[in-house]
């Protein structure tokens, strides 16, 4: 085994004068020559063939697939007609119902209504012996402020019955 050139080959602490070391090459290892495997070759009419079959295949597969993305472009721009037509439609729509709202609002006249109702619908004024007078109890009013309610106390069927008339 030979030594690296270190400081110490090259610096002599004595009186003698340098002398080089001299190193032998470390012998190189033999690289093994790679046999490269004999091609085959084939029929060229069969090479042939098996192109054209495969370029047929991809020709087929990229028409297949350009008549598809034409396809949907035109499917696209389709329902984009469909949905403009549609919000034209809604539109019209939507400015015939304020009309309509409209003409209602303008129309609304208690005289008129009472008009109608008996001219058209034979209808007239209740008499006084066809109202009837519903009593509603304070607890099933609409209750704006909850600190001025009072908590009524639960009445029974017989508290009921005594102060019906």
């Amino acid at each position: 085994m030979s030594r690296r050139n270190s400081y110490a080959d090259y610096y002599s602490y004595t009186s003698e004068a340098f002398q080089p070391l001299h190193y032998e090459p470390e012998p190189r290892k033999r690289m093994k020559k790679i046999r490269k495997p004999k091609l085959r070759y084939r029929d060229v009419g069969q090479t042939s063939r098996m192109f054209s079959l495969l370029s047929l295949i991809t020709l087929l597969i990229m028409f297949a697939a350009a008549i598809g993305i034409v396809m949907s472009s035109a499917l696209v721009v389709e329902r984009q007609q469909n949905i403009r037509a549609l919000t034209s439609e809604l539109r019209q729509i939507e400015e015939d119902n304020n009309l309509i709202r409209t003409q209602i609002s303008l129309s609304y006249d208690i005289h008129e209504i009472e008009r109608i109702a008996g001219q058209r619908l034979t209808m007239g004024r209740p008499q006084p012996h066809q109202i009837v007078h519903i009593y509603v109890p304070r607890t099933s009013q609409i209750i704006t402020n909850i600190e001025h309610v009072q908590e009524t106390p639960r009445r029974s069927i017989l508290d009921v019955l005594r102060n019906w008339r």
